[in-house]
Order: structure tokens, then sequence, then C-alpha cells
């Protein structure tokens, strides 16, 4: 069975309201709603069972007629509870700056962040440890940020960075 239009992926995503955004967000009620290539980290399911001869293991292929769909949702559905342990372990600011600073991106767990050393990883590392009160971290991966160069719109020196309102 090959791709259809039908067929689809799960992506899941998770955006640092305590970061300042790099890009205008859509906003509904409020409320932030970025997109998902926006999220910070991002993680996509991928099927538990394959189809023989097919690639792309996190691309739910569904046939033209529907038939696989019951198969298609059961699979996505059984991995709710993990994801939802994924986005509980991310709601964890400590956990979050623990990844950063010592975790790599993984395609098949959580990415977005950037490898070490990358000025976005810099820039997020900078908030979120300015976000659990690690000041002299904060200012350091700030500072490592603002040399970067890469952020030129949103600071040009650590103060304003650091002084950056949400």
């Amino acid at each position: 069975m090959d791709v259809t239009t039908f067929s689809f992926c799960v992506n899941l995503g998770i955006f640092l309201n305590y970061v300042p955004s790099r890009w205008p967000q859509k906003v509904k009620d409020g409320h932030q709603i970025p997109d998902e290539a926006q999220c910070h980290f991002r993680r996509r399911l991928r099927r538990r069972v394959t189809p023989r001869g097919k690639e792309h293991g996190d691309v739910w292929n569904l046939d033209e007629q529907g038939k696989n769909l019951l198969w298609c949702i059961r699979d996505v559905a059984e991995q709710l509870p993990e994801a939802a342990s994924w986005f509980d372990r991310l709601a964890d600011k400590s956990e979050v700056l623990n990844i950063l600073l010592n975790q790599e991106e993984d395609m098949n767990n959580v990415w977005g962040f950037g490898r070490n050393p990358s000025p976005i990883r810099s820039y997020l590392t900078g908030y979120v440890a300015r976000a659990v009160g690690n000041h002299d971290l904060a200012r350091e991966k700030l500072e490592e940020a603002v040399r970067s160069n890469c952020f030129i719109e949103e600071f040009d020196d650590v103060e304003s960075a650091i002084s950056r309102s949400l």
C-alpha cells in the first residue's frame, strides 16, 4: 500500500511560554497558538506495526477505501499515554534545563532544540535557566547567544537579552 492523500503523521510539540518568542505567534482567545515547526521541543509518534515492505515508520498509510482506518486509529490511541508522559516530562522546567545541558537531540524521542553547541540551544538554555532562577547560567548562555550574532533583531547585548520580556 502506498502513501495516499489520507495517510497521516502524528506530531507533538512543546512551546515554552517562558522563553521569548522569536517569531510572531497566532493568538486565539488570548492564548498563543504556535505552529508545530515553531515548537521548541518536538517529537513524532511512530507506528508500532509496520506494513510489509513499507518505509517511513512515522506515517500511517491509509488505503483509499479506509479499510485500515480502525487499525491506524487504534495504534495512535494506544500511544496516547506515552505521549501524555512526554508532555508531562517537558512541563518540568528543571527537566527541560537538564535536557538542554546534557542530552543530544534524538529524532525518536525529543528534538528541535538544536545541537550542542548551537546558538538556538544557547538561547533556549539561557531563558530556561532564567526561568528556574539560575541567573549565572542564564547570563553565560545568553552571552553565547549574543556572541553568535544570530539574534540581532531580538537583542544586541546580554543585558537586553536578560531583561527581554515575555
